[in-house]
């Protein structure tokens, strides 16, 4: 019955239940695409919707490079910071993170850090991340 609640407003509402509409995916720029736009990641909220450990890929990739994907992967995810996952510089070194790269705004800084922080294996988020337009 709740997956029944979930597609219909009118049977939530009778029930008293509050419904929460269907979102749309993260999405990404992707010139090969006819529409110019490819589904970054599922449909979560945010990349809290799946562990990225390392048991979470989208692909096989070495594992020297493993560590680096999920948190790519988490970027993707999350509609908040899908636009920036394949343009930020990302380094790690243990659980130590340091992304660096030109985000649109201060929020955007604060969204990538929270992003990298949840991901499986981070301990630490250095966050050299630039504001555009904004000089010191």
């Amino acid at each position: 019955m709740l997956d029944f609640l979930e597609r219909d407003p009118n049977v939530a509402a009778e029930e008293g239940l509050a419904w929460v509409p269907p979102i749309d995916p993260p999405v990404v720029a992707d010139a090969s695409d006819p529409e110019g736009v490819r589904i970054a990641a599922g449909f979560g909220v945010d990349a809290n919707a799946d562990p990225f450990d390392a048991d979470h890929h989208s692909e096989i990739v070495p594992l020297t490079d493993e560590f680096g994907e999920r948190i790519r992967e988490a970027l993707l995810a999350d509609s908040s910071t899908s636009r920036y996952a394949d343009t930020l510089v990302i380094g790690t070194r243990g659980g130590r993170v340091v992304v660096r790269g030109v985000v649109d705004d201060i929020d955007d800084t604060d969204n990538v850090a929270a992003v990298i922080s949840n991901v499986t294996g981070v301990s630490e988020v250095v966050d050299e991340l630039e504001v555009e337009g904004v000089t010191d």
